[in-house]
């Protein structure tokens, strides 16, 4: 799965983004807060989820919906907003979106709208961890939380047979 999360609000893009994640292990999220990165992103690559915004600092998250609509009907675009009103709603629901969350949200509610927007394909599901590290690893984007070098544990894991506790 590979997201694009729209969000001017730090905290918030990082919840929505463990958020699709925890939903979609081995995921792919792109995060930004600006409206014309997430055009470009959004024009080199392709998505199969769109969590955007509407209000951001350089215009509207609904410019976003009416240029993917353009090219694609069917990828599930969700607006969250902190508009709770009927005609902000009902606006953009007339630009195409696929689901509209309301901010503050409950984490549940955000799982239960995705996993029914996007059902994980068959056979998909929790990388094994050297598949993900290698990926990771090869795609320059790996940091872990302590000074190990992922290439070291990588080798390790490569020798996972020849090697004991002891």
């Amino acid at each position: 799965v590979r997201a694009l999360v729209l969000e001017d609000d730090e905290l918030m893009a990082e919840l929505l983004q463990t958020i699709v994640v925890g939903l979609y292990p081995g995921a792919s999220v792109c995060v930004t807060d600006r409206l014309a990165d997430a055009e470009d992103h959004a024009r080199r690559s392709r998505f199969d989820l769109f969590l955007v915004d509407w209000n951001l600092p350089d215009g509207s998250g609904l410019t976003l919906v009416r240029k993917v609509r353009l090219t694609d009907g069917k990828v599930p675009i969700v607006i969250v907003s902190a508009r709770a009103d009927r005609n902000s709603v009902l606006n953009a629901a007339h630009h195409g979106i696929s689901g509209y969350i309301t901010k503050p949200f409950d984490v549940e509610t955000v799982h239960q709208r995705l996993r029914a927007l996007l059902k994980p394909e068959a056979g998909e599901g929790t990388p094994a961890v050297g598949d993900w590290l290698a990926k990771s690893l090869s795609q320059g984007g790996l940091q872990l939380a302590s000074d190990i070098d992922p290439a070291k544990v990588l080798a390790l894991m490569a020798r996972e047979d020849e090697l004991s506790s002891a």
